[in-house]
Order: structure tokens, then sequence, then C-alpha cells
């Protein structure tokens, strides 16, 4: 839980942030954000388009640029300095590039439909044997959790494949998380791919249909044009005005944090996006704004230097940033380089996100960062839990498991009807609290894959 700087009343359920110890804001002295999904909360209807671009979706890309983007590593560079030129653009779609250069049958672009019931975070797609799978911090596998394409497998074909409901360590090579909001529509195409194949008798191997997949998904990162899809209508994608986080930011500055935004995403995208937010005067609330920062290496990169962005005339200048400058971009740099600058210990600088892998566990193993994830999925959990049949059922619940524990130890006979009895309830009343807690059309939990992916990368502090 982290303690409110402010005033710690006010605390609802949107502004509850999952973290695996307490931690005293107060006490930071640098806090820096995110931009995907932390200060930008998109809207359901990206999934559909990120689905819909790597299927079918015409994408506005010039034979100059793919050149391009074979020789040069950052996509920002692309952009900034090609991107503003008048280029004769070419229609390439994605789903030409999945046919014609992937192989993928024509059939599939018309059956594949993207299910936003489907898919949440923290799945793990399995490499090997082509399952979508849940696993709580135990490693123990859920087995009304676990999907090939889009047919459930019941609790015996998994001991059959799995030997156990456990996965021990050594098999995670072979799993793929499936963390970040992105990876939904990664997640219900691999599914939608697997179902295809399947269906039509079409032999694959797993772990080439999820490299088609994150290849092509890449393709539409890489390229930009999942940017430029966004930027054409805002409204449809994002949230609008956050008079809230405005608010908090100001307090922050007011308290004389120092305020740093880290992003992989490029500046015109970030700049559209908390125009739209917060107004034009976004960047007066950030002392360093980093855009274009290609994390997580940014986390361990050693001597990478920032670069300065100038705003009005999209250029990147050359010469050497030796301090950073209030409401200024720049872009690049590394960690190492980045605190030397700010002059802030680590355990005195708290970095919110969204990515367990990307945003929070390298900063906190390599400077001993405090880092926060952004859980959006908590607020139906928490509104759930406050509900009366759903503490009514909880206590109820933990009365016949106290009971059950103490009739284990004094009864001489463990097979008594009472005993099978009271665990009969208690199955019971924890299925009532499952299904509280789910989606009636949804195969997964809404936030407890989540929650397990946190517990199994804590803060090391």
């Amino acid at each position: 839980m982290i303690r409110s700087l402010f005033d710690e009343n006010r605390t609802s359920k949107s502004d509850v942030f999952a973290t695996t110890r307490e931690i005293n804001v107060k006490e930071m002295e640098a806090i820096g954000f995110d931009y995907d999904y932390t200060l930008a909360n998109y809207s359901p209807e990206i999934q559909v388009l990120i689905y819909n671009m790597v299927r079918d979706h015409q994408i506005q890309l010039s034979s100059i640029l793919i050149s391009l983007v074979g020789l040069i590593c950052s996509a920002w560079f692309v952009k900034e300095r090609i991107g503003s030129q008048e280029l004769t653009l070419s229609l390439f779609k994605a789903r030409d590039y999945m046919v014609n250069s992937l192989k993928y049958p024509q059939e599939f672009l018309q059956w594949a439909t993207y299910d936003p019931n489907f898919a949440i975070r923290g799945l793990y797609y399995d490499t090997a044997k082509g399952n979508i799978m849940k696993l709580d911090y135990l490693n123990n596998l859920q087995p009304d959790s676990m999907y090939f394409g889009k047919k459930a497998l019941t609790k015996q074909q998994i001991i059959k494949q799995y030997g156990t409901l456990h996965v021990s360590t050594s098999y995670f090579p072979t799993l793929r998380a499936m963390i970040d909001n992105f990876s939904l529509p990664e997640t219900c195409l691999i599914s939608d791919a697997i179902e295809f194949f399947v269906q039509n008798k079409i032999s694959f191997d797993p772990a080439s249909v999820g490299a088609d997949i994150t290849k092509a998904i890449r393709f539409i990162h890489t390229t930009l044009s999942l940017h430029n899809e966004v930027l054409k209508d805002l409204p449809r994608y994002m949230r609008g005005q956050r008079p809230r986080l405005s608010e908090f930011l100001h307090k922050l500055n007011r308290k004389q944090r120092k305020l740093f935004l880290l992003t992989n995403s490029p500046y015109y995208f970030v700049d559209a996006g908390m125009t739209y937010m917060l107004g034009k005067e976004w960047r007066d609330l950030f002392d360093v704004v980093i855009t274009s920062a290609d994390k997580p290496s940014w986390f361990t990169g050693v001597g990478r230097p920032f670069r300065r962005y100038h705003v009005e005339s999209q250029q990147i200048a050359w010469d050497r940033v030796a301090a950073f400058e209030r409401s200024q971009v720049y872009v690049g740099g590394s960690m190492d380089q980045f605190t030397k600058m700010i002059k802030v210990n680590g355990w005195q600088t708290l970095y919110l996100g969204d990515h367990i892998f990307s945003d929070l566990r390298e900063p906190s193993r390599t400077q001993g960062w405090r880092t926060g994830a952004i859980v959006s999925e908590l607020e139906k959990e928490i509104e759930i839990q406050k509900t009366l049949d759903y503490n009514d059922t909880l206590v109820e619940m933990m009365k016949l498991q106290d009971l059950r524990n103490k009739l284990d130890m004094l009864a001489k006979d463990k097979e008594a009807t009472c005993l099978f009895d009271i665990k009969a309830d208690i199955k019971r009343l924890r299925h009532s609290l499952k299904v509280m807690t789910s989606s009636p059309s949804h195969p997964y939990a809404p936030m407890s894959a989540c929650l397990s992916l946190i517990l199994m990368f804590p803060d090391p502090l």
C-alpha cells in the first residue's frame, strides 16, 4: 500500500496501487511515471484496434521507411527525422504481411475476430504445448483456466499433459508471460490461430505460431502505425481530461518532489495524449521528460548518452547533455546517467508503471528504486469485496475453515461425515466467491493472474 502524501482519508478504489510492501511517499525525493497505461489510460477499443491491425487493417507505410527500419534501431529516429517529410506512401496490409510473408491461410483473415472477454493480463503461453494458462503465485496450474485454442482443458487432460498441477521453475523457459495490456490482443490472436489450425486439421508448431504473431504485433509498433491510428481518434481510444491527475502532479510539485516521465513511446504520441488529458502546458509539471527510452535496456545500459529533442523543429540535438532543464524533452539515455544527473539515491526514487518486467523489476535490481504497479483490474475487485454478499460469504468460509482445522486435530476418525460436509461447504463457498469476481462470459478471474506475477517478482527492498 502506498501512503498518501496528502489526505489519507480520500482514498477510493481508483487510488489503489498494487505493491508488495508499504511505501511512504514522503521519503521519495524523485517520482517517475510511465506513460502508456499509467498516466494515459486507454479504452478497451485499443485492444480491438491492435487485433484488427495485425489481422487485416491497412497500414500506411513507405517503402523507403521499411528499408530504414532495418538499418536504424530507434523507432523515434525514423519518425522524427523521416516521418515529417512528404513521402510517397504505399498501402501495406498487416493481413497480407501474415498471409504472404508468414504464409498464413487466406481463410484465417475472415475467420478470426477479437473477443474482449477471453484474455486478461498475467496469463502464460506454453510455447511447447500451445496452451494458454493461468498460474497462481506458487506456480500452481488453475484447472478451470487452461485453454488450447478456444477449448477449455479438463483437469484430467491437464494432468495427462503435465503430470501434475504444479509447474516447476525448470519449465519456465518454455512459458511466455503475457503481462501488459497490449498482450491481450496477442493472446487472443494466438488462441484464434491455434483454433483455426485445429478445426482445419492443419499441423503447426505452437512456438512458431507465437513467434509469428509476436512478430506481426511488433511490426505495427516499430513502424508507429498503431500510434498514428490512435491519434486519429483520441476520444475513442483514451480517457478524456484528468483533473485529479493534474491536481496530484501539482501537489507533488508544491511538495518539491522531482517528477519525471520515462516512456518508450515517441514524443509526438506522448505530447498529443498529455495535451488531450492535461492541456498544452503539461511539460511544466515535470522536471524531466524522457521519451523513446528503450526500456528495459534503459535500466541496464551504461553510458548511453541523453540527447535533447527540440519540440519546435522536431530535431534531435547533437551536443552533449550536461544537465536536465525543466520542461525540456530528452530521448535515449540510461538509468546510470539519469541517476548521476538528478543526484537522488535509488531508495529515494519511486517509479510507477504497468509492466512487471519492463518497468518494475530492473530498476529495483539495478539501482534500488522503489516501484509500484498500476493494476486497473483491482478497481472491480475492490468494489466487489466491499459488497455485503461477498463479505458474508468470506466470513462464513473462514469460520468453516477454522472449524475444519480444529476438527482435523481433535477427530479420531478422519473419515467422519461431518468433516466431509464441512469440506463440501468450504468448496461451495469458495466457488461462490470466485463467481462473484468473475464475468459470466470470462474464462479467467479478473485480476488474480496479475497479482500472482507481482508476487513472483516483488520489490527486493
